[in-house]
């Protein structure tokens, strides 16, 4: 987590939305709801 994320609640998912300072590719981390597990992660592409 970093100033730059963005959190966002749908359904039984979180999305986590970051980018850093540096300005390094933006990722998607989707997690469960009920426990928090990471599902995945999407790297969108370059």
């Amino acid at each position: 987590m970093s100033p730059y994320s963005e959190i966002t609640f749908f359904k039984d998912k979180i999305y986590v939305t970051g980018q850093d300072k540096e300005g390094k590719p933006t990722t998607i981390q989707v997690f469960n709801r009920a426990d928090l597990k990471l599902l995945k992660t999407i790297v969108p592409p370059k």
